[in-house]
């Protein structure tokens, strides 16, 4: 079915009232949805990198850290330390006498 090029200025502000229609028609539905897809990439990133809802509760954070004192027995000795010190040298001509029983290419 072929169509007849419109002839008269009337049947052009017709034909192009009807395309921006159709435009108009097929355009919404594809905003709307790159809307919700952006709502629901914006949820999505609230959810991973937002706010934590895992909050302790009043007083238990005291609770936490309070393991290794309670363990602790208050009149313990001090244990004593000792200072280990030790001083290497290297030798001069150390290499050189690593390297004299291996074989040399040429």
């Amino acid at each position: 079915m072929t169509t007849s090029p419109p002839k008269t200025e009337d049947e052009l502000v017709y034909s192009k009232s009807q395309v921006e229609r159709l435009v108009a028609d097929v355009t919404m539905p594809l905003y709307a949805q790159i809307q919700w897809l952006k709502e629901q990439l914006k949820l999505a990133a609230r959810r991973q990198y937002g706010v934590s809802s895992e909050k302790t509760p009043i007083g238990q954070e005291v609770m936490v850290f309070n393991e290794a004192e309670e363990a602790a027995v208050p009149d313990a000795p001090e244990p004593t330390t000792e200072t280990v010190t030790c001083s290497r040298r290297k030798t001069v001509g150390q290499r050189q006498q690593q390297l004299e029983n291996l074989p040399v290419e040429e």
